[in-house]
């Protein structure tokens, strides 16, 4: 047993040197071994199956990595404990694959339902379960459903970490993400205000994350005319970020780029005009010239010049839009 838990350690530490393939062949040994030691349904060599799993899944070796974990599940299975840890895994690992959607999502489901029935549910497992239930239930256009599995997951952040942990203010930009998407935007507004007093309490009005949560909150509120206050949330989230991380830092261009849609909005195009050319002039400085931030400013001065009725400019940089290669946010 000794051994085999040596075997399990030096995988996960050729895992962290980055040296794959050892880490593979560790993992593998310390699986075999288990299973001659203590048997095939043993906790530790199903725990051991697992870890194979996932360094194969590390090497992009997909197809044995999912052959893996269904043994694994298998092996549970056969002992009548609950496989919810491998049942996630392979859910993950599922839902890299876009043809394998309704798959990944049984299998979420069948976690979730499973922490639900133990009797001492692993919580972060219960709240990946349902955060992987929740993007498949959007993408099929149940909404509801999604909107009852993120707003699940904050309540169990709340229990496992109190009201007012960063764990919740992660769960609440999910969910107001998620009902801003569908349009209720009352919601929305409801669940970043209550993120961003977290936020303020949590960090201090000068941090540039509640600087962000301040940026999402107005975001609702301009799809909800309430201009006024959308101006002063985002005049106040540029200067944080300036004040914070510098005038040249791509995270205030992208706040630009919000103040500019709402000067679009209330038809002052040239403001939005100089907000977005400084925009992009960050981001082109900042960034690689295929960033995919490059490629939306570039698209959001298009929008502007069309809606301002000066066709030339925006065809000009629809074509620049459309000359990014790529979608990397690398830093040149």
């Amino acid at each position: 047993v000794e051994r085999s838990a040596s075997l399990h350690a030096l995988a996960t530490l050729e895992v962290e040197r980055g040296d794959l393939a050892a880490a593979e062949q560790w993992a593998r040994e310390a699986a075999t071994t288990r299973e001659r030691e203590l048997g095939p349904t043993d906790a530790l060599t199903i725990e051991s199956l697992a870890q194979l799993a996932f360094v194969q899944r590390l090497r992009g070796d997909l197809t044995t990595a999912e052959h893996t974990l269904r043994d694994a599940i298998r092996r549970r299975e056969s002992a009548r404990v609950a496989s919810s840890a491998e049942a996630l895994q392979l859910a993950e690992l599922l839902s890299a694959d876009s043809t394998r959607r309704r798959d990944a999502e049984v299998l979420f489901a069948r976690v979730v339902d499973g922490e639900r029935l133990a009797a001492r549910p692993n919580a972060a497992r219960l709240a990946s379960g349902l955060d992987g239930l929740a993007r498949y239930l959007e993408q099929r256009g149940a909404h509801r459903e999604a909107e009852d599995a993120l707003t699940e997951i904050v309540a169990l952040r709340e229990r496992t970490y109190g009201p007012d942990h960063a764990r919740v203010s992660a769960a609440l930009a999910h969910l107001g993400g998620l009902q801003r998407r569908n349009g209720r935007l009352a919601a929305a507004e409801s669940t970043y205000r209550r993120m961003a007093a977290i936020d303020r309490d949590r960090l201090g009005e000068d941090h540039p994350t509640y600087a962000g949560t301040l940026t999402a909150l107005a975001v609702v509120l301009i799809e909800r005319d309430a201009f006024d206050e959308a101006d002063s949330l985002l005049r106040t989230a540029v200067a944080i970020r300036e004040t914070r991380l510098g005038g040249r830092h791509v995270l205030v261009a992208k706040t630009l780029r919000r103040h500019a849609q709402l000067r679009m909005r209330q038809r002052r195009f040239d403001a939005a005009e100089s907000m977005l050319h400084r925009a992009l002039e960050i981001v082109s400085a900042e960034l690689a010239p295929e960033a995919a931030d490059v490629r939306e400013m570039h698209e959001s001065l298009a929008d502007l010049y069309d809606t301002w009725g000066r066709a030339s400019d925006a065809e000009h940089h629809r074509r620049l839009a459309d000359s990014v290669p790529g979608v990397t946010t690398a830093v040149r």
